[in-house]
């Protein structure tokens, strides 16, 4: 009945739709950009199926030109965007029969193109709809390559038993978190290679309208997947994430991962207990907030990229088996100095792990009350300015290969010794371009003009 029902829609369409090769050349000249344009015009009003439709039956038949536009509208009909099913009326229609209907005239209308699915499911009371979803898109298991969810975290812990070869990326948004949310109904995905969790806070906790609720912690006990590239984990300030499942995480895929982000305002720690995690081949991390404790339990041998935000550096501990000799960029940002703003031993263990960097970014926030962002960056370019004794075998105490330092306080004055600071620097690594923002107050138009010809800017 619903390839019958296709048919005669297209059957009509088709004979809507005439193009004569006279009548179209004018067009046929037109610009692309244009052309697209007029695609989007025409078919606001349209679904996705008769959008496809008229492009196939249609202005794809036009010119060359004109089916390479046509093709730009192509996500028109290959997102897949599910909801809840409306309220509207006296009955709600059945949820499955709304999704199966969605899902399989994206398919007519793309049969060779993958398609990608969006899902929020915000309604609390039709969360099974979670579960009935895989068994949905299994129908044509082939044809997913993305999957974005957003859903209700209560009860996750279920097996899916779809088998979805081709998904290649998926995003999801769990809410009301609890313990028992293991994301193991992922394992419908095994050829997964980009992983992207967030886990939300109180914003979305309408359905239980309670003013404090104790957030649970983050299991993060993930699936086998073969093939896992970037995982990135996103969670509420308020929301802890569990040690072990972490470690556990981080270790069934230290053969596989490259690109690494670990979000998280809250706590968050490797068992110091238990032996480090060899990330062979990751080259990429972004740590924030407690996860930058991590950096003293990992092992990264061939790690290139490394940005650590809101971070506390007096709790990193260098170790020999950790040094980061293949490290080239490092970026800190609002990273929490000693107390006083003066780097001792603490600072130098991050420099003792980052020995090899070329370009350093520091980013301070310059509002910050009692000038401790300008506090931070001097003691930083001060610690970069230091020699070792004679006896030592003389050159920079820490970091030095480096090439250039950026130096942003959101164009804020710096006062005080910070001149005499960037000065000692020029003189103690003659070579060294530094990029700031800052107006530095202190420093003459002498030593900006030696700056500017050693290679570097000042402005």
């Amino acid at each position: 009945m619903e390839e019958t029902r296709l048919r005669t829609l297209r059957e009509e369409l088709s004979a809507q739709i005439t193009v004569h090769a006279a009548a179209c050349a004018p067009v046929r000249r037109m610009p692309a950009e244009l052309l697209t344009a007029i695609f989007t015009y025409m078919t606001e009003a349209m679904d996705e199926f008769k959008i496809a439709l008229v492009l196939e039956q249609g202005v794809s038949r036009v010119s060359q030109m004109w089916r390479y536009a046509a093709e730009g509208v192509a996500p028109a009909w290959t997102h897949v965007r599910v909801t809840t099913p409306s309220r509207s009326g006296r009955s709600l229609p059945s949820f499955p029969s709304v999704v199966r209907q969605q899902i399989h005239r994206h398919r007519a209308c793309a049969p060779h193109l993958p398609l990608h699915l969006a899902a929020d499911l915000d309604d609390p009371t039709l969360f099974l709809s979670l579960r009935q979803l895989f068994p949905l898109m299994g129908e044509i298991p082939d044809a997913w390559q993305t999957v974005n969810l957003s859903f209700e975290g209560l009860d996750t812990s279920f097996q899916a038993d779809t088998h979805l070869p081709n998904v290649v990326a998926a995003s999801m948004e769990c809410r009301h978190i609890r313990r028992s949310t293991d994301f193991r109904f992922l394992s419908c995905l095994p050829n997964l290679r980009t992983l992207d969790i967030v886990v939300s806070g109180h914003e979305h906790f309408g359905f239980w309208d309670q003013d404090e609720i104790d957030l649970d912690p983050v299991n993060l006990m993930l699936p086998d997947f073969r093939s896992l590239a970037t995982l990135s984990l996103c969670s509420h300030p308020e929301t802890d994430i569990l040690s072990e499942p972490l470690r556990e995480t981080l270790d069934k895929y230290a053969a596989t991962l490259e690109h690494l982000t670990l979000l998280c305002l809250g706590h968050m720690s490797l068992p110091a207990h238990l032996p480090s995690v060899i990330l062979q081949r990751l080259h990429t991390m972004h740590l924030q907030g407690a996860a930058c404790d991590c950096i003293s339990n990992l092992s990264l041998p061939v790690l290139r990229e490394l940005t650590m935000v809101d971070g506390d550096l007096t709790r990193v501990r260098s170790h020999p088996a950790h040094v980061l000799t293949h490290l080239v960029e490092l970026t800190l940002v609002r990273m929490k100095l000693d107390d006083d703003g003066i780097i001792t031993q603490d600072i130098t263990q991050l420099w003792d792990l980052t020995n090899n960097v070329k370009d350093l970014t520091v980013r301070e926030d310059g509002k910050r009350q009692q000038g401790r962002g300008a506090m931070n960056m001097r003691a930083i370019v001060l610690q970069l300015t230091q020699t070792k004794p004679p006896g030592e075998g003389g050159g920079p105490v820490s970091l030095p290969n480096l090439d250039s330092l950026t130096c942003l306080t959101d164009g804020h004055v710096l006062h005080g010794n910070c001149g005499a600071a960037f000065a000692g620097l020029i003189g103690v690594r003659g070579g060294i371009s530094v990029v700031t923002d800052m107006d530095i107050a202190d420093l003459d138009a002498a030593m900006y003009r030696k700056v500017i010809n050693s290679g570097g800017i000042v402005r």
